[in-house]
């Protein structure tokens, strides 16, 4: 269940874990570790709603076997150490399926199947393919409607899942797998990043933040103050991680990139 909490300092954080250790996720992963706090300062009862991504990986828990497969390293999808729900939709549509998932809480609430204390929140997590590309329409679609739901965006600037495919998030002057240096554009990316937290802003929501997990105790306060906040809560993540896109030509051409 959801508790009331202050965070402080860090002793503040609570110890129980609502993830299990190990996970095929990247060594390191921030987004990783954001979900990890996000879960602490949100309580036991929440259903995660993930878009295509890197951090779909974690539906391929591979630390426990289950039958009939009790000695393959890698059990049948779905397993999850995510001691919750977790619900896993195509690149474009996880707003969509937290609206669905929110809906059909509502009706069981009111046709009194579950009581509120058994009530869920809602989490949608993307990677920057589903939140500044193939998903963003659906997106500000849930934002239009006023959805009651929590959307945590990790910043990994690239498609993950795609051998880290340049997008609109990429960084001028990153080298991506669709955007290596060459003779005639020898800058690597010459695209601009999109402002996704002005374009969120321009749209409204109830709650909106940017957050890093290496700033532990300012990530969870944020959390927690939106457990307060009815509709749509957008936490746009800078991720703390080594990144999949390469920089050394950014400082080469970051007078360009400024003018």
């Amino acid at each position: 269940m959801m508790r009331e909490e202050v965070y402080r300092t860090v002793k503040n954080i609570q110890h129980e874990e609502h993830m299990a250790p190990g996970n095929p996720l990247c060594a390191g992963c921030g987004g990783l570790l954001a979900v990890r706090l996000f879960h602490k300062a949100l309580g036991s009862n929440v259903v995660w709603v993930n878009a295509a991504g890197c951090m779909t990986m974690l539906s391929l828990y591979p630390y426990s076997p289950i039958p009939p497969f009790p000695h393959s390293p890698i059990p049948p999808f779905p397993h999850s150490p995510i001691q919750s729900s977790w619900l896993y939709t195509a690149f474009a549509s996880a707003p969509a399926g937290a609206q669905g998932v929110r809906d059909a809480l509502d009706v069981l609430i009111r046709k009194g199947r579950i009581s509120g204390k058994e009530d869920l929140k809602v989490v949608v997590v993307t990677g920057d393919g589903a939140a500044f590309g193939i998903g963003l329409r659906s997106t500000l679609g849930a934002i239009q409607r006023n959805l009651d739901f929590y959307y945590l965006r990790y910043g990994n600037e690239a498609y993950g899942n795609s051998v880290f495919q340049m997008l609109s998030s990429t960084p001028f002057g990153s080298s991506s797998a669709t955007t290596e240096p060459t003779p005639l554009f020898p800058e690597g990316n010459s695209g601009r990043k999109r402002d996704l937290f002005e374009i969120w802003k321009a749209q409204k929501p109830s709650c909106l933040a940017t957050e890093s997990a290496f700033r532990t105790v300012d990530f969870l306060q944020k959390v927690e103050k939106s457990t307060h906040i009815n509709g749509p809560n957008c936490s746009y993540h800078r991720l703390a991680a080594p990144r999949a896109v390469g920089t050394t030509r950014r400082k080469q051409f970051a007078s360009r990139s400024l003018e």
